[in-house]
This record gives structure tokens, C-alpha cells and sequence, in this order.
């Protein structure tokens, strides 16, 4: 069985009326629906927003530390900034794209009182929520870093194919720090152990988490593969698409009522998304297996949709994520003139 591309014809809905309480995130699920081509790299658009998260709440939890300003009620307001910016995290995510985990039963690794084994549900939990984002935000730069793209453009890609096994454990490459995620396990129970170089800055006495870590290439990989393994283990499965080779759009919206005469019955064997997760994972998983022969460029309105498309030396480019966002972008163009 050859499985070549995630399953077309998986939809997905998006969220209103997001509400947060200490534990769980409640919602309303909407009519409106979002297909796989008007996102094909919404694995990115985690990553940034993670980042933006990052970036919002270090000052508060790492910059007046090093810098020895820490006002005497720093742990309280470190932790006021942290609540507030993780509940905007998760509200914009859920009304922009939805939930990552619905009604589902899956493994919570290492979680504090229950063994890897054991099945607990993860719907719609906070922890759960930002463990996985924050999983995605390291596996992306990771990928990013091995490939030459992303936020690493500048640096020289290293060919994956091109690198033995002998030499891998030699190859010493600075990514992102995992231990700024609240991932328990993985890379960043390795960090944590000390597996790797540059994972704790001593600023007097206090301990603080690097924003860099340094690690060999294969160990990378064995993390970057055991996180993808997981999450698409939990949350995807295969199944056979429609047998209908019916001509899709520049959109990837397909009509059985515009098939001919020749339309066939080929089967293809999908992967499928369980939920949104699912999905997310099948694009990293996309990336890994196209690393470094992949690359993503931005929508025209990239401003206002903060999508990007996928750019491979065998699909030809897009200039727009899907028909809503050109047509958005084209009354904009109109009402400037």
C-alpha cells in the first residue's frame, strides 16, 4: 500500500463562542467549514503563533531575571502574563481554525500520576492544547533548521540523504530549546536530563532555560520522528478516497456533477485526519519526508490570512490559499484606489 497525499475530501469545523476555565476549553462548533487546500501548510501558522506566544510572555519570565530588575511581585505578574497570553493563544486558534482535539481518547505521555500506557481524554484541555503547539512549534524549527527554510533561511541546509549514519552523531546543530515548551517528555525530557549543550544560562542564582540548544543531528531526529509518531498514532488512519477522477480547481473543490464520460475508478489510499491535530501532523510528517526539497512561500494576503502554500519542484505555485482569500484581497486593492 502506497499512501501519497492526506485525503482531499476531509473537512473540518471551525469554533465560536470560546470559553476557558482553569482546565478545560469549551465551544460552539459552526456551520462553517475549512477544506485541506485552502491550508496546506497550517502546521506553520502553529509554529508562528506559538512563537508569538513565546515571545510575548519572555520578557516577563526571562528578561528582568537576567537583567536583575525583577520586581518583588514577579512570580505573580510573570504568571498573570503567562494565563493571559496562552487564553489569547487558544481563543484565536479555536475561532480562527478550531479545536485540535475533539471527543477523543488518547495517551498523555509522562503526565504526573499516570504512566504513558494509560488512555485519559483530551478534549479540548488546556494542557493538552499548548503541549501540542508547543510540540509543533520545536518539530517545525527543527525541520526548518535541517532544511534551509522557514526562519532559518539564512543558514546553509543540511541534505539528509547526504548525511551517513557514522557521521550523524559527530554533527553538532543549535536549534530552538524544547525546554521552553511544558512538554514533559521527548526532546524536552532530554534537555531537561542534560542531553545536548547550552540548555541552562546562570545569570547569580538562578537557573534559566536557554533560548538555544545544541544537540546532534541524529538525536534530532530520533525526537523529531518519536513526537511525529505519536501525535499521528493518536490522531490519524487510512482509508481509500472516493473512486471518482473527477478534475479538481485551483481550490481543490471537486464535483462529481462535472465528471465525463471517462471519468474512472482509480483508488487511491489516504491518509485521513481524525480531527484538526491529525491534519497538522500529516503536513509535518509532508515536510520531513520533502526535507530539504520543499519549500513555503506566503499568500499574496499572507497580511491578513497569515496562510502559506506549499513550494515543491513538482507543484506549480498558487498565488492565493483559496477563492475567499483573493477575492478579500482584490476589494482591498479596489477601495485603496
Amino acid at each position: 500500500m502506497q499512501v501519497t497525499r492526506i485525503n482531499p475530501e476531509w473537512i473540518w469545523n471551525r469554533a465560536l463562542r470560546v470559553n476557558i476555565t482553569d482546565t478545560y476549553i469549551s465551544h460552539t462548533s459552526t456551520d462553517k467549514t475549512t477544506i485541506p487546500h485552502e491550508k496546506p501548510a497550517l502546521h506553520r501558522t502553529l509554529m508562528r503563533e506559538f512563537e508569538k506566544f513565546l515571545k510575548s510572555t519572555e520578557s516577563t519570565i526571562f528578561h528582568e531575571i537576567i537583567k536583575g530588575t525583577t520586581p518583588d511581585n514577579h512570580a505573580l505578574y510573570a504568571s498573570k502574563t503567562f494565563v493571559t497570553q496562552r487564553k489569547k493563544l487558544i481563543i484565536d486558534w479555536y475561532n480562527a481554525y478550531g479545536p485540535l482535539q475533539v471527543g477523543f481518547a488518547a495517551k498523555l505521555p509522562n503526565e504526573i500520576g499516570v504512566t504513558r500506557d494509560k488512555e485519559r481524554p483530551r478534549r479540548n484541555r488546556i494542557d493538552v492544547f499548548m503541549e501540542e503547539a508547543g510540540a509543533v512549534w520545536w518539530v517545525v524549527n527543527v525541520l526548518d533548521r535541517i532544511g534551509g527554510i522557514g526562519a532559518y533561511r539564512d543558514c546553509l541546509a543540511i541534505k539528509p540523504k547526504e548525511t551517513s549514519v557514522t557521521t550523524a552523531n559527530s554533527l553538532t546543530i543549535e536549534v530552538p530549546n524544547p525546554m521552553l515548551t511544558n512538554i514533559n517528555w521527548g526532546a524536552a525530557e532530554a534537555a531537561r536530563k542534560g542531553e545536548g549543550v547550552g540548555q541552562i544560562l546562570q545569570e547569580g542564582n538562578k537557573n534559566i532555560a536557554s533560548p538555544t540548544w545544541q544537540v546532534p543531528y541524529s538525536s534530532l531526529l530520533k525526537w523529531v520522528i518519536e513526537y511525529i509518531n505519536q501525535y499521528l498514532k493518536e490522531n490519524t488512519y487510512f482509508t481509500n478516497e472516493n473512486p471518482w477522477d473527477v478534475t479538481r480547481n485551483s481550490f481543490g473543490k471537486k464535483d462529481i456533477a462535472n465528471a465525463n464520460k471517462t471519468t474512472g475508478h482509480r483508488i487511491t489510499t489516504v491518509a485521513a485526519p481524525r480531527n484538526l491535530s491529525g491534519y497538522i501532523w500529516l503536513l509535518i510528517q509532508q515536510q520531513l519526508e520533502k526535507t530539504p526539497n520543499i519549500d513555503y512561500y506566503p499568500c499574496r494576503n499572507f497580511e491578513n490570512c497569515a496562510q502559506e502554500l506549499v513550494g515543491t519542484s513538482a507543484i506549480s505555485r498558487r498565488k492565493w490559499c483559496s477563492d475567499a482569500c483573493r477575492l478579500t484581497s482584490d476589494r482591498e486593492n479596489k477601495q485603496t484606489k
